[in-house]
């Protein structure tokens, strides 16, 4: 329940709270990995919907390409919940409410001024400009951009491919952003164990996004 709370809020968040709280002592190796892990693949099944309700094209095109990083992903997080000690315990995750009226006011603000940026630099820029505002954007405010993609599509200001690789490429940056809190909060061995897991879960995407393009 946890792992899905705190995907379905911020996976980002979920996993800076997971390694301080392994860091600390307060939680074992497999419940963090699970939490860091579990958050991550719920996070691809929020997007999943966010785009279907903003933009059905686009949510058709990526999808299929989610489940197959979801299925690559998901062995790894099920050894973990394995290795779980159902005598751990882990503290409800501090992370804040996504209705409470200053973050829903600056989650307002990115997510127009990242709508204005795609849209200006896919008209003078051109795909390149497109795809680095998804990476950046994407590192802190995932959400933000894939619906500003999704509300493009929608207006058919933007065409499908070219949107579904933006998300794509703003989900990757959002992994190496939380493989960096997890190498400099973590240490090592949460970080092989994180690499090889986003690893996987990246190939799967790569490989669904392949068999796609066939």
């Amino acid at each position: 329940l946890v792992t899905a709370l705190g995907g379905a809020v911020s996976s980002t968040g979920t996993t800076l709270i997971a390694m301080r709280r392994l860091r600390d002592g307060s939680a074992s190796l497999p419940v963090t990995m699970l939490l860091v892990q579990g958050s991550t693949l719920v996070t691809l099944l929020r997007l999943s919907v966010l785009i279907l309700v903003v933009s059905p094209e686009l949510a058709r095109m990526l999808t299929p390409v989610f489940a197959v990083g979801f299925v690559f992903g998901a062995p790894l997080a099920f050894v973990d919940w394995r290795r779980v000690d159902r005598s751990d315990s882990f503290q409800p995750l501090e992370l804040q409410n996504p209705v409470e009226l200053p973050l829903a006011l600056a989650s307002g603000a990115v997510f127009a001024l990242i709508l204005i940026a795609i849209a200006w630099l896919n008209v003078h820029v051109g795909d390149a400009g497109l795809y680095l505002v998804s990476v950046i954007s994407g590192l802190t405010a995932l959400d933000a951009v894939s619906l500003s993609l999704s509300q493009l599509v929608g207006q058919q200001a933007l065409g499908v491919r070219e949107a579904a690789v933006a998300v794509l490429l703003a989900f990757g940056s959002n992994l190496l952003f939380k493989l960096g809190i997890v190498a400099v909060v973590g240490g090592k061995t949460p970080l092989l164990r994180t690499a090889m897991a986003y690893a996987l879960l990246s190939a799967g995407l790569a490989l669904g996004w392949l068999l796609l393009m066939v």
